[in-house]
């Protein structure tokens, strides 16, 4: 039989045993009637070599549901013993030890009856003396520029131990290094000598490399969905390919154009490969290119309710193949806070938004708005680099803490697949970078106490000097790392992301807005027992530059660092961990001690900082019910925001545990988020807007300063002058908790 023809059914053979075990496994444990012994554990003893969890893979034997033992009738799966399942396992367990290079192992198997209705399993192995590797040769290996690496990389190596999946993977690993390297017929030939009394093994690989192959004709064939003609030139859809008539020939490369046409959006379907088989003489591949364009105009609605957002709606409108090309033109225009902003703020819209937004009063003031007009150019240059050019006007605002308006904004940017790798086990794996220009005219708004707190701007002469109309113009540069085994539903792996942002009068700013900013994120993800996963996650960002203010330089209110909420530290609602100034509308003192009190503050208001760091810490159970469709989350998040050299000393870490629980919808993971905050509101600024009932004109009165002070400026929040207000509210339970969805979730 052809090697190849061998090799595809034992592939098949392989994935039907996968298909196959859930069944066996459902059919073996099975409870049949009430008397059958439910199996309450299954543990491993005696193991040296491989965990628990490793070993627990390989046998049918499962313990029924935790819920299952707790409300027994009503969540969960029961899971009883039949006859003949733990022979079954311990044959399994054996062939596993034996691929494994322990051909002595031993496994005996025990069923203990807990009571009547229960029973514990245990498998006893003996793991025996390992087969040793003796002596390791691969033939053939000269001049075939496989890579320095290659000999390091196998899994068999002198002195260690002999597995035959150990060698299946190298010679795997060999062959899959010929085809990217202009060999698409070579194969390796193996020699595999055990001698079982003595515990030694001898490996030795040949190489079969063939001739070398290059890159032939390459054949184009465009067809669309909708039965007419093609609308994209040929010529663009070579554009998209990663190799050229005449290059050696490489698998990756063939695989990696047949990826690159399906990502682009615009073809139904994209096939990449050899139009023949090739024989051990072949010297040419001549590749077929085949692409079914999809449709090439789309007009989407968008619309939809958000807690921060109230009712928001958006049209886009996509040509997937401006001017007969690959590229592609966007208009884009989304409104949101509709129903609660003016002019659309409806009395019923504003009932079921008012939780939410009555305190926002500056980023929720009005309508939030992006129109936007973008061209991107992908496969730009001949190689995978993507460039994108775009012009857009909107208001955007920051929860509670600033409202951004741009009147007219221009950017531009390239981005390039910089490596990837795919693998059976490992999932598919990418680093990019992105560097952009940005350039725009408009202004900020922020409280008026922000601005007097942060920019000592209490004069509203002062504040309308702050919020003019300037230039900002931005570079950044943007580095992002996916080394996960899954997108959605990671259990090991990477991701992180670093991004870096400049402002300066040299690219074309403000004076005002020149700022240097940093920030960079990190998750680690690790399988636990069974298949539960632990994340780490760590985010942090450094602002240098702004404008120079009472011994600090502070940067925009814009491009400030802030925390808090549902992506964050749950504990905390939306960017409240840090720094707060307060806003009230009636105030009380004591005439025998001078004291300002107050009730329930009117606003809360983070003020955010140069400085961020956060921790997040979870345990991710799958279930316990609803199967794969839902993910329990242990979490403690942990994080602090301060303003370099004038609160960092007043600003602690600030731990909350909580629960969330993901569900994976058909729209995509949602989250819900409970997290314990059991830290009461920090000393703040404490302001008196005298305007809010009174008239309009009326200045702004910080009240947190000493009676003898005669500035009106409220002091920083470690100064010795600040705990004359106090904060007059209950800390009950509820107060504790904190409620947040998040959709989708951002790790």
């Amino acid at each position: 039989m052809n090697r190849r023809i061998g090799a595809a059914l034992a592939k098949v053979a392989a994935l039907g045993g996968l298909l196959i075990v859930p069944v066996l496994a459902g059919a073996q444990l099975k409870c049949l009637n009430p008397n059958d012994k439910e199996i309450r554990v299954v543990s491993f003893d005696g193991n040296v070599q491989f965990g628990d969890a490793e070993l627990q893979r390989h046998v049918l034997s499962e313990p029924t549901d935790r819920l299952r033992r707790i409300f027994r009738r009503f969540v969960g799966t029961r899971r009883c013993l039949r006859p003949g399942l733990l022979a079954s396992d311990s044959a399994r367990l054996k062939g596993f030890y034996t691929d494994q290079g322990f051909p002595d192992a031993k496994v005996r198997d025990t069923a203990t009856n807990a009571d009547t209705r229960w029973v514990d399993i245990t498998f006893n192995i003996t793991e025996g003396e390992p087969v040793i590797i003796d002596s390791l040769s691969v033939g053939g290996l000269q001049g075939l520029g496989l890579g320095g690496d290659l000999l390091s990389s196998l899994k068999s190596r002198v002195g260690g131990r002999f597995s035959g999946a150990f060698v299946q993977s190298d010679i795997d690993s060999i062959e899959t290094r010929l085809r990217n390297s202009g060999y698409p017929q070579g194969q390796v030939l193996k020699d595999d000598s055990v001698s079982i009394l003595r515990h030694r093994a001898r490996v030795d690989l040949k190489i079969i490399a063939g001739p070398k192959t290059r890159i032939g004709s390459i054949i184009v064939i465009d067809t669309a969905i909708t039965g007419k003609g093609p609308v994209i030139r040929e010529k663009s859809v070579r554009q998209l390919l990663t190799f050229k008539e005449g290059d050696v020939y490489s698998e990756r490369s063939l695989t990696q154009s047949q990826r690159q046409l399906y990502q682009l959006g615009t073809f139904y379907h994209a096939e990449v490969a050899d139009t023949e088989r090739h024989s051990l003489t072949d010297t040419i591949a001549n590749i077929k290119v085949l692409v079914v364009e999809d449709y090439m105009r789309q007009l989407n609605y968008r619309g939809g309710w958000g807690t921060q957002d109230c009712f928001q709606s958006g049209l886009q409108y996509s040509d997937k193949a401006f001017a007969h090309t690959i590229n592609r033109l966007e208009l884009n225009a989304q409104v949101s806070k509709i129903g609660w902003a003016k002019p659309t703020d409806w009395p019923g819209a504003r009932d079921l938004c008012r939780a939410s937004l009555i305190n926002d009063e500056i980023a929720s003031s009005r309508l939030n708005y992006t129109t936007s007009i973008r061209l991107t150019q992908p496969a730009s240059f001949g190689g995978r680099l993507d460039r994108s050019f775009a012009a857009y006007s909107e208001v955007r605002g920051a929860y509670k803490a600033y409202s951004r308006t741009t009147l007219i904004g221009g950017a531009a940017s390239l981005s390039k697949v910089l490596a990837e790798q795919s693998g059976v086990n490992e999932g598919f794996r990418r680093l990019i970078g992105q560097a952009s220009y940005n350039l725009e005219y408009g202004h900020t708004d922020a409280p008026p106490a922000v601005l007097c707190f942060i920019f000592r701007a209490c004069q509203e002469a002062e504040r309308d000097q702050l919020s003019k109309n300037r230039p900002l113009a931005v570079v950044s540069g943007v580095l992002s790392r996916d080394w996960r085994d899954h997108p959605l539903v990671p259990t090991s792996g990477t991701l992180t992301r670093v991004e870096g942002r400049l402002s300066s009068k040299v690219l074309g700013s403000d004076k005002n807005l020149e700022f240097r900013k940093g920030v960079g994120d990190l998750t680690w993800y690790h399988p636990a027992i069974k298949s539960d996963v632990i994340a780490i996650r760590f985010r942090g960002g450094i602002i240098g530059g702004g404008a120079a203010t009472g011994g600090a330089r502070l940067v925009p209110p814009q491009e400030r660092l802030y925390t808090g909420g549902e992506t964050s530290v749950r504990g905390f609602g939306q960017n409240e961990l840090g720094p707060l100034i307060y806003v009230v509308d009636t105030i009380k003192v004591d005439p025998l001690t001078n004291d300002t009190t107050f009730d329930t503050p009117r606003r809360v208001i983070p003020t955010g900082g140069n400085a961020m760091m956060v921790w997040n810490f979870e345990y991710r159970i799958r279930g316990p019910f609803f199967g794969d469709r839902l993910q329990t989350i242990l979490f403690a998040d942990a994080g602090k925001v301060w303003t370099r050299g004038v609160d960092e000393v007043a600003q602690p870490f600030k731990w909350t545990p909580g629960v969330a629980f993901r569900v994976f919808s058909p729209i995509g993971p949602i989250q819900f988020n409970i997290g314990y905050n059991n830290y009461r509101q920090p000393l703040g600024a404490v302001f008196y807007d005298k305007g809010i009932s009174g008239s309009s004109v009326a200045p702004l009165v910080c009240v947190s300063n000493t009676a003898a002070s005669t500035s009106n400026e409220c002091q920083p929040t470690y100064s010795p002058l600040l705990p004359v207000a106090s904060i007059r509210q209950p800390f009950t339970l509820l107060r504790r908790l904190k409620f947040s969805i998040a959709f989708p979730p951002d790790y």
